[in-house]
């Protein structure tokens, strides 16, 4: 059986990199373009101090962060032993946005007990003094404030294996201010106060070298490191410099060769960091070039030391905190399934990452990645993972940050830890504090040497103790939530696990497979402690609504994990029979499940928790959710009967049906019995849940009645409402003509209100049904519809002739002696009306119709219905049938108006002389048709020349003071120009045009032209007065606005005048010229004016009088008018309307 990953070394997983993680990894957050040729050193060194520029590669894909103004964050020393004043420290911008996504405690702090308890005791029997640095490899060598270097084992004893130097070599040497141990663990340096640097041999604490000319003297190590290549360091002193130091042994003699990098009058660097790389990284190809990141006041450098010295990238940091820390740190990361260093540095709040690769020509390359903004100020950065970095900020706060999704994970306090700080080193106090301002100001935050990360492990070294930081694994956070009886917590963390999207997970499989069945299992037990502590401390008396807040807090999210693991058999066969032990976590339990049920994420219970969820709704009248749970639910395994006989008592319906269909296969059954019971019901049941079974459940209604009821809310639009908008019914036009059919039976009154809206049914077998039924009506609808309008009329016609024929019967019976006549006397009335109903459906059909028709077919509709109204006028004789002759006379006349606008008059005349009925006997019987006819005719004849005269007068006015306006003469006010103040001849010799206005200012036609106050419409040129429209505020820009305007100022006519030459006839001096000789624009524009201030008697109101008599056409026009009613010519949209002629008595 394979290993357990849980039962791995945490340092062995830790140092190794997993190549399953390459495909978690967005390839987004580096496709960033790539950097152009690195400066030399030489040209970094010579830029001055004061550069502040961007980085000029800056990445098109970076996450847009919120730059916002944080409150400030001064503090004091955290009883740290060397730290300075820090009333300087700001907080500034927006830390780094964190969804709700439990985590849980990421990192195990543990303290080493025994070094810790030997530094103390170190302290006080040896007089080593207090700690100053610590570096980690296989060992823990941390360095003292009176020169000594104590190595101790990694072992579960920590017992202390060397002890380096004496403290009278530190009163020589001063504190160790920097430690450094090669990759084999073979030798370690060892960095003073005063500058010296020693190096030793761990295997048997024997001194190597003692190096004190390496740096200027008078200046502190800062930084001593060795670098991947056996027999290379370097190191960094309070000047600033950098200095590669190079180890040989020649002749038996150790040596030391120095060489600078980077001079400290160039710049001062504060922090060192080469590039490491594990014993499986050995052969890549970037670890060839000994790499070694340098951070200055001002920029980040890159640099290789092999084969030769090369400047690889510098970057400037922009602008900071003077006070803030620069920091750098290594990782190598999996990015697109290659492996390459990514270089951490930050100064303040924002940490920015560069990464570098080779590609396959051999070219080098530094990209910059995307950058994390915080809200804090580091002093302290380390990786402590390929994907996870673990920061600590001036208040020694630590903060675990995702790097890929930037989110922080999780914050542990280490104030208690009295964390060692450098600031006495960077002030070179041991040599008299000669280090310039600005490095004694970073160096108030300085713990380089206090925190060593290695293996996945982050050392931290306080006044009397070191803490290790370690990530737990998997198993562990969520066992720390558990203790804590976070189970809630813990089970959403365990499913980020599940689902592959924990961060800084440790100790899972890379197969999602296997990771989610171990994580499975584990969830498994979770739910079940989770379900026996919610038992267990369970009220036992109280409310019952405490008891039962209690189990809902538990239940629901027992429900949703259950139902994510898929495992509805954990949720019903040991979870629910462990809640029914308690009566109200049953009840819980089982009201909990509908939401389930409904959205169909459970679809089948077991035979015992259906039985009870049935029992458990019926006792406490939630039948409505019965119902509910029904139809969405596998109902195979109920008791079908006990069921439906449920669902009857109940009136679940919609229960019912289902469990029928769907369990029975059965739908025919339910159908008769809920139709009687409520078909609209009924009819929505079936739209919405068996629309395709329509037919079936027709054909087996074997009542009409019921057939009729439910497919009339089936289908009929006005019975819709209850449907829902997204039910849409597509049936066949049998349904709808079967309803057509079923209409004409039990409702035909709403038999054309159904043909109206519907349009699904065919019109032929609709005409047949309707005339099967005698349904006239809509028989004529269909066939007009149809295109069939003679047939429609006809239909109509025979309609109106039977109900004629009934009126004459019954009016003759009414002619018989007293008492027969009686009964059908009061159905005259009755059949009148109906009779005026026919009329006006076949009229209104007529009207539709004539206006496609020529004169020929209008006749063939028109004359057929005249006569159908005059012939039974013969039958009605005698004096107790006058009523009814005079209706029929009345409807007559109805139709001789409204057939008047299609027929010409001359020929209703003549077929009406041509009638049997009236081309007998005296002219008499026809008086009364005919005399109607010429009242009308004279009416509107006089009423047509009335219109004509007042319109005739009307304009005649009009372009009357229309004419004279525009003819009369014009007199400037003055005999300038009013534009350039000169004579209107200005040379006698030359021809000018002169523009006169009405408002009496006169103008050369040029200088018009130039204030450009002309507008050209239709090819000639509407002008305005230039100083009217300027005392008006009106700009030359505005002219179209101006002349939209109407102003008094505009010209109601222009006058040309041609200034000619001498020797011409002097009466064409000053000669006035018409430009058109019909209405031009500036004419157009006079008469609108004109229009809009004149108001005379108004013509409409002597035509509304004309109306109402039959005098002459001239006697409307003496009578008086209401004053300010404007003339008919100020509207624009006249329109007479002729009024009914009058009765004709005879």
């Amino acid at each position: 059986m394979a290993e357990s990953p849980d039962s791995r070394s945490l340092v062995s997983a830790s140092s190794q990199l997993n190549l399953m993680e390459i495909e978690a990894i967005d390839d987004k957050e580096f496709d960033i373009p790539q950097v152009d040729t690195p400066p030399t050193l030489e040209s970094i060194l010579n830029e001055p101090e004061e550069e502040d520029e961007p980085f000029i590669l800056e990445d098109t894909c970076l996450l847009n962060t919120e730059n916002i103004d944080a409150h400030s964050c001064e503090t004091s020393s955290l009883a740290s032993s060397d730290s300075g004043d820090r009333t300087h420290l700001k907080r500034r911008r927006k830390a780094v946005e964190t969804n709700a996504t439990v985590h849980g405690s990421v990192l195990r702090r543990n303290l080493l007990k025994g070094i810790s308890a030997q530094i103390v005791s170190a302290a006080d029997k040896v007089d080593a003094g207090l700690p100053t640095a610590i570096t980690v490899s296989n060992v823990i060598a941390v360095g003292t404030s009176h020169g000594l270097a104590l190595v101790f084992g990694k072992d579960q004893n920590q017992a202390l294996r060397l002890c380096l130097g004496t403290t009278a070599t530190g009163a020589e040497y001063g504190a160790v201010s920097a430690l450094s141990i090669n990759h084999d663990c073979t030798r370690l340096l060892c960095g003073f106060a005063k500058g010296q640097i020693t190096m030793w041999d761990l295997a048997n604490g024997k001194l190597l070298r003692t190096i004190t000319d390496a740096h200027p003297p008078g200046t502190a190590i800062l930084h001593v490191k060795f670098t991947d290549h056996p027999a290379l360091a370097v190191c960094n002193d309070s000047g600033g410099s950098v200095f590669e130091l190079s180890f040989r042994r020649v002749m038996g003699m150790r040596t030391c060769e120095s060489r600078c990098l980077f001079s400290g009058s160039k710049g001062e660097v504060c922090c060192v960091e080469p590039l490491h790389a594990g014993p499986e990284l050995k052969d890549h190809p970037i670890t060839h070039y000994s790499l070694l990141a340098m951070a200055s006041l001002t920029k980040i450098l890159l640099i290789g030391l092999k084969p030769s010295l090369k400047v690889w990238m510098t970057f400037p940091y922009g602008k900071t905190d003077p006070a803030s820390v620069p920091l750098l740190a290594w990782q190598f990361v999996a990015v697109q399934k290659t492996i390459n260093p990514v270089l951490a540095f930050c100064r303040g709040d924002t940490i920015h990452f560069l990464l570098v690769k080779k590609d396959e020509s051999g070219t080098i390359h530094v990209i910059k990645q995307r950058q994390l903004q915080l809200n804090c100020d580091l002093i302290s950065l380390s990786w402590i993972n390929p994907r996870t970095l673990v920061l600590m900020d001036s208040t020694e706060k630590l903060r675990v940050v995702d790097r890929p999704s930037q989110e922080e994970l999780e914050t542990v306090d280490m104030a208690e830890l009295q964390l060692v700080y450098n600031s006495s080193h960077f002030k070179s106090l041991a040599t008299g504090g000669n280090v310039s301002q600005a490095l004694a100001l970073v160096g108030e935050k300085t713990c380089y040497q206090s925190v060593c990360s290695y293996a996945g492990q982050i050392m931290y070294l306080g006044t009397k103790s070191v803490h290790i930081m370690t990530l737990r694994n998997w198993r562990e956070r969520v066992d720390h939530l558990l203790k804590q009886e976070k189970f809630m917590e813990a089970l959403s963390l365990a499913w980020s696990f599940h689902e592959g999207t924990g961060k800084a997970v440790l100790g899972l499989f890379a197969d999602p497979a296997k990771r989610k069945g171990v994580v499975a299992d584990k969830m498994v037990e979770i739910l079940l402690q989770y379900v026996d502590r919610s038992l267990k401390k369970c009220p036992e008396q109280g409310k019952i609504q405490v008891m039962e807040q209690h189990f809902q807090d538990m239940v629901p999210v027992t429900v949703d994990y259950c139902l994510l693991l898929q495992r509805t058999d954990l949720l019903f066969n040991q979870i629910y029979p462990r809640l029914v032990e308690n009566s109200v976590a049953r009840g819980v339990f089982l009201e909990s499940l509908e939401p389930y049920i409904l959205s169909e994420r459970i679809g089948c219970l077991t035979a015992p928790v259906m039985r009870d969820l049935l029992s458990y709704f019926q006792e406490n009248g939630m039948m409505d959710s019965v119902e509910g749970c029904l139809v969405h639910m596998d109902i195979t395994n109920l008791d079908i009967q006990q069921v439906v006989q449920m669902c009857w008592d109940n009136q679940l319906y919609d229960a019912m049906i289902y469990v029928f269909n769907s369990g029975m296969n059965d739908y025919i059954s339910p159908m008769e019995d809920l139709v009687s019971i409520n078909s609209a019901k009924t009819a929505e049941l079936v739209a919405v849940h068996f629309a395709d079974q329509v037919q079936p459940i027709i054909t087996s209604l074997q009542d009409d009645c019921l057939a009729f009821q439910f497919l009339k809310c089936l289908l009929n639009p006005s019975s819709r409402e209850s449907l829902s908008p997204q039910t849409v019914l597509k049936l066949g036009p049998d349904l709808h003509e079967l309803l057509v059919d079923l209409l004409c039976q039990f409702s035909p009154q709403q038999v054309i209100a159904f043909l109206k809206t519907s349009q699904d049914y065919r019109l032929e077998e609709a005409i047949q049904i309707t005339a099967k039924h005698k349904l006239h009506e809509a028989t004529a609808y269909l066939l007009e519809k149809k295109g069939d309008v003679q047939g429609a009329f006809e239909v109509l016609l025979q309609t109106l002739k039977g109900k004629l024929h009934k009126l004459a019967l019954e009016g003759s019976e009414t002619d018989k002696p007293d008492g027969e006549g009686e009964e059908t006397g009061d159905e005259v009335p009755s059949l009148l009306q109906r009779v005026e109903e026919a009329l006006h459906d076949i009229i209104a059909l007529c009207q539709r119709s004539s206006h496609g028709l020529n004169q020929q077919q209008r006749e063939a509709l028109w004359f057929p219905l005249l006569e159908a109204m005059m012939s039974p006028q013969k039958l009605l004789k005698g004096a107790n049938t006058k009523h009814t002759s005079e209706a029929l006379k009345e409807l007559t006349m109805k139709v001789l108006n409204s057939m008047s606008s299609f027929i010409a008059p001359p020929a209703i005349i003549q077929r009406i002389l041509q009638d049997p009925v009236y081309g007998k006997g005296k002219l008499a019987e026809i008086q009364g048709l005919i005399l109607g006819m010429l009242e009308t005719f004279n009416y509107e004849q006089t009423l047509l020349e009335t219109t004509t005269n007042l319109l005739n007068s009307d304009l005649h006015w009009s372009l009357s003071h229309l004419r004279k306006a525009v003819s009369r003469g014009l007199h400037p006010r003055q005999d300038h120009c009013n534009i350039c103040l000169q004579q209107y001849k200005r040379r006698q010799e030359s021809e000018e045009e002169i523009i006169i206005f009405s408002c009496g200012h006169l103008y050369h036609c040029q200088c018009l032209q130039r204030k450009e106050v002309g507008v050209l419409s239709e090819r000639q040129y509407s002008w305005s007065c230039y100083k009217c429209t300027s005392n008006q505020g009106t700009r030359p820009a505005d002219r179209p606005s101006a002349e939209s305007s109407r102003s008094c100022s505009t010209s109601l006519a222009q006058t040309k005048v041609m200034s000619t030459p001498h020797g011409i006839v002097a009466e064409a001096h000053g000669r006035k010229m018409l430009t058109e000789a019909t209405l031009d624009a500036q004419q157009t524009q006079a008469w609108d004016h004109f229009r809009t201030l004149y108001r005379g008697p108004s013509r409409l109101a002597v035509l509304t009088e004309l109306t109402h008599s039959h005098g002459s056409e001239r006697a409307g026009l003496s009578n008086p008018v209401h004053p300010g009613t404007g003339s008919i010519y100020h509207s624009e949209n006249v329109q007479l309307k002729l009024s009914p002629p009058p009765l004709v008595e005879e």
